[in-house]
């Protein structure tokens, strides 16, 4: 019987071990893996880790925003809110598990502070408000729309006898290495899509959706960067522009 019994704590060893570690993984001071892409990664999926984000977010003038679900919009589910700072931190809202709850417990007034409170970088960001607003009654203010900023940054530089400027993807302005995960990720999300599967409520994520969600945001600031003279320049226009995008623009 002592061979059985070794046998037995070898297996519950093994089994605890992947438990702490699946434990580890979704601990609040960051997901399981290291990426180079992000300095820390946090999963928010209860209210008082929602709280304490929002808590640390209210000190930025300036966040990076994305949203991620099926069919992302009114008709679609949003599944993950998310937000990148400066500092390479990024939060992932789990909507998926929070529901409505992240967004009465804080998320939804960081989201609707104003401009002069704090900046929104988004890249097309239609999508993502008309989710926001029709399924979780969020009216996002204060969003700066990057391709919105690179459209009309190449229009005025376009001369009279140049083919007309073009709407450009996020994956044409980002380098080629980053550009070739987000076109991998993407191919994913397109094969799942036309499966009905919903890639974006799997938990744990996985490390490459979340290097995805996070090179989603952190991008922006480097963008925002290389336009920083056009908008300062035209940042009132580039405001204006943008706020016309959002859902509750445009109902």
């Amino acid at each position: 019987s002592s061979g059985i019994n070794a046998e037995s704590q070898s297996v519950l060893f093994s089994f605890f071990f992947k438990l702490e570690f699946l434990l580890q993984s979704r601990m609040d001071i960051s997901s399981a893996h290291k990426s180079s892409y992000y300095q820390k990664l946090q999963w928010v999926d209860t209210v008082p880790k929602v709280t304490r984000a929002v808590k640390e977010l209210k000190k930025q003038k300036e966040i990076a925003l994305d949203c991620e679900g099926f069919s992302l919009g009114r008709k679609g589910t949003l599944d993950i809110v998310t937000i990148g700072t400066m500092n390479k931190k990024v939060f992932l809202f789990d909507i998926t598990q929070l529901k409505s709850t992240a967004f009465d417990h804080g998320l939804r007034d960081l989201l609707q502070s104003d401009r002069d409170t704090m900046t929104k970088l988004m890249f097309d960001c239609r999508n993502d408000s008309d989710a926001l607003l029709h399924l979780f009654n969020v009216k996002l203010v204060g969003v700066l729309d990057l391709q919105v900023v690179d459209y009309l940054r190449r229009k005025g530089m376009k001369k009279g006898n140049e083919d007309p400027v073009a709407i450009r993807g996020l994956d044409k302005i980002i380098d080629g290495g980053v550009a070739s995960l987000k076109s991998r990720i993407g191919d994913q999300i397109k094969n799942a899509s036309i499966r009905g599967q919903n890639i974006w409520i799997a938990r744990p994520l996985g490390p490459e959706l979340e290097n995805y969600c996070a090179l989603d945001v952190l991008k922006l600031f480097e963008i925002r960067k290389v336009f920083k003279n056009t908008i300062k320049k035209k940042g009132n226009e580039m405001f204006g522009e943008s706020k016309k995008r959002l859902a509750s623009e445009r109902l």
